[in-house]
């Protein structure tokens, strides 16, 4: 007991020591620079803002001095009021883009003459709108409202028929009952009434419903009106940009807009990203001017003053986390503030492991690099990682088996009032959880003299951590389950690299994929043990530790995650169903050819081998789904 409580003393110690550390380092001249730098912004992007870059754009001859005066409110028409005659000259010898005499609109064959009149239409139809907007019976002056229903889009990626089903009668009655089902949307469409389906981001059903003469449209309890009068009018077409349409005119429907998780994606890393950087410059900086050696001579552990160091920014990151979770719930129409602040809470704890993996892969760059270029490169290529996998996913937000791979999926479907399940949160973060930890557990290993104040490569630091950690050659087994998540979180993302790629080339490409990436992983520590030496006899008992490690890692991590993908093909890759010998004895094998091989080959050459019999592998199992 005292001994955790003089670690925690510990932690918050360095933690209190960060705090004031970073602060100094920012001094006034640097905080005045910066403020100044934030209101040059401002001034710039509100003047950019207020100024029309497209003033003057296209020029318009016409006679009529009233059309004249209702296009000279749009300022990308140069206006050129004159007689019939004038006009037509000025048209003629290309000094207009349109000519209007008599109503009559004549325009050139070339791209930026159409475009005019593009413009000419837009701004014609918004001036009908206004026009009709001002008289007291809005009713009357739109007598045509469309009710928009926005239905989630149910899609998923299941097994090819051929490898679910051996017979055909049951192909026929998957067709027939996916007619069924299309003829019992089709007759409950009908029930509705008129309807308009089109395609977005949601599926779209939308009512036609009549006002004015044909009296007071008929609503549901959950169909929202059209508007009574014009202030309500307005209301609603200043609706959020995130909000969707529930009530327009037909000239008024606007399209959902597309990844909105990518929106949110943006907003909650953003400042993952500013806080990573203090955090990795903060150590980069104690290993240029050393002064973190009066750290590891402190009576502190490496483990203290790992986690005191992180601690300011894991705490400041979730506290900006929280306040943008409660502004953006706040947008979005929520009231309640006992809803708000639960549903905050809610995106903060799926942020948290997210959070911690920015985080622990800063401070694994920032040891691993030995200057400040050096760092750039480093933290570069992991972060381009990690916001490929939130990024990418989030862009199939509406085909779960694909979208709940990135966190990002969960926080919208929170901050849109959808309900999340438990199920869903182990998929999404499990792999964060764990990849983080064991990111900062490396990065601990070597947070020591010997690697934060040499010039040891990249490649050399990397060795170090296994080194450290295969103290007894049995560890190997646990080394190889750790690396299951990496393993993990890659195959992932390669399912989201290659979805659009037709079938059967994108399994092609993911078992090639896998096996390269499990390869990799699973003889990372029998090719450390190998610069040091061993027997052939030593080479089998590494291959059936390594093996039977990943092996017992695969399974864990695929019944805790994979059952939300088990039933599609790219989930049938990466688990290999419900096989459990001949996975165990080709994971010892692949290995016992890199381990055997290291004594007379180079590594790639190995490597490529071991991978060659796991794709063959591979191919047998799922040879019905890929000829399929």
């Amino acid at each position: 007991m005292d001994t955790d409580i003089n670690m925690m003393v510990g932690v918050f110690t360095i933690a209190k020591w960060e705090l004031l550390r970073s602060r100094l380092d920012l001094s006034t001249r640097s905080m005045i620079a910066a403020g100044g730098f934030v209101v040059a912004i401002v001034v710039i992007a509100s003047f950019a803002s207020h100024s029309n870059m497209g003033s003057g754009l296209y020029t318009i001859s016409l006679d009529d001095a009233n059309l004249a005066q209702i296009l000279e409110c749009d300022d990308r028409f140069n206006i050129l009021l004159l007689g019939s005659d004038d006009a037509r000259d000025a048209y003629l010898s290309r000094g207009a883009d349109i000519l209007i005499i008599s109503g009559n609109v004549s325009v050139h064959g070339t791209e930026k003459s159409i475009a005019a009149l593009d413009a000419l239409k837009s701004t014609m139809k918004l001036h009908r709108e206004i026009r009709l907007s001002s008289y007291p019976d809005l009713n009357n002056s739109f007598p045509v409202w469309i009710t928009i229903h926005h239905l989630e889009r149910e899609q998923s990626f299941q097994m090819l028929a051929s490898a679910r089903s051996g017979s055909e009668s049951d192909l026929d009655d998957g067709v027939a009952g996916s007619a069924d089902a299309d003829a019992a949307h089709d007759a409950a469409g009908a029930a509705r009434g008129p309807q308009a389906y089109v395609s977005g981001e949601d599926a779209i059903i939308m009512e036609l419903k009549r006002s004015g003469a044909a009296g007071p449209a008929e609503t549901d309890a959950d169909t929202p009106a059209p508007p009574a009068d014009m202030q309500e009018f307005r209301q609603m077409a200043r609706r959020n940009f995130l909000e969707k349409q529930t009530v327009a005119t037909p000239s008024n429907i606007e399209p959902p807009i597309p990844f909105t998780s990518v929106i949110f994606a943006f907003i909650f890393m953003f400042p993952m990203y500013f806080v990573a950087q203090f955090y990795s410059a903060s150590i980069m900086n104690e290993r240029t001017n050393r002064s973190g050696e009066f750290l590891l001579v402190s009576p502190l552990t490496k483990r203290e003053i790992v986690a005191g160091k992180t601690l300011p920014y894991l705490i400041t990151t979730i506290g900006i986390m929280f306040v943008l979770a409660m502004y953006l719930k706040y947008t979005l129409g929520s009231t309640s503030s006992s809803e708000i602040v639960k549903n905050s809470l809610m995106i903060v704890a799926v942020m948290i492991p997210v959070v911690s993996l920015f985080l622990s892969f800063s401070l694994f760059s920032s040891i691993l690099a030995r200057s400040f270029k050096e760092l750039t490169f480093v933290s570069v290529f992991f972060s381009t990682i990690v916001s490929g996998y939130l990024f990418f996913p989030a862009m199939f937000a509406h085909i779960h088996a694909i979208a709940l791979i990135s966190p990002m999926t969960l926080v919208v479907k929170i901050l849109t009032g959808t309900e999340i399940c438990l199920s869903e949160y182990l998929f999404s973060t499990v792999p964060f959880y764990c990849v983080s930890i064991a990111t900062f557990g490396f990065a601990t290993l070597i947070f020591r003299e010997e690697d934060l104040f040499t010039q040891k490569t990249v490649k050399k630091k990397i060795i170090d951590c296994i080194e450290l950690f295969l103290r007894k050659r049995s560890y190997l087994f646990l080394l190889t389950l750790i690396f299951i998540p990496f393993a993990y979180m890659f195959e992932l993302m390669s399912i989201v690299l290659l979805f659009n790629i037709p079938l059967p080339y994108s399994i092609i490409a993911m078992i090639c994929i896998s096996a390269l990436i499990e390869e990799v992983l699973k003889s990372a520590g029998v090719y450390t043990l190998s610069l040091k030496g061993y027997t052939g006899k030593q080479a089998i008992i590494l291959a059936i530790l390594a093996g039977s490690g990943f092996f017992v890692g695969e399974k864990l991590m695929m019944l805790v995650t994979v059952a939300s993908i088990a039933d599609s093909v790219f989930g049938t890759v990466i688990s290999m169903g419900s096989l459990l010998v001949y996975p165990l004895l080709l994971h010892i094998g692949c290995v016992a050819i890199v381990a055997i091989g290291l004594r007379y080959q180079r590594y790639s050459v190995c490597l490529l081998a071991a991978t060659a019999v796991h794709v063959a592998y591979n191919f047998f199992l799922l040879r019905g789904v890929i000829f399929a």
